[in-house]
């Protein structure tokens, strides 16, 4: 329990952590156990007033953010995949544009 611990033992935890990052290694702290420390910090009112907390805080945000930015592809990545259209009027070229539509569509609908 973070808001138990001495302000150096959150310091040294959040160190600790930090070297994951450094060593890129961030995937570990993707767990859903740290994730929910993390939601925990990020929910916690006190936190956000009393200034031992705040680089616990930081880390917290970071992290979560970092998350998120990996689980919810870029625009660029969307269209990455895409197969490309044949030139011409084809009816071929009309049915993978379609389907190219579709599937940017069904992906943003899931983020």
């Amino acid at each position: 329990d973070f808001n138990l611990n001495t302000p150096h033992v959150n310091h040294c935890l959040v160190s600790f952590l930090s070297l994951l990052e450094t060593l890129d290694m961030q995937e570990m702290l993707y767990q859903f156990s740290v994730l929910c420390i993390f939601q925990t910090v990020l929910n916690t009112r006190d936190c956000y007033k009393d200034p031992k907390y705040k680089e616990l805080l930081k880390f917290s945000t970071r992290v979560v953010r970092q998350f998120f930015d990996r689980l919810v592809p870029s625009e660029e990545q969307l269209h990455y995949n895409l197969p490309a259209v044949p030139e011409g009027d084809s009816e071929e070229s009309s049915q993978i544009a379609a389907e190219n539509a579709q599937s940017v569509k069904g992906r943003q609908a899931a983020a």
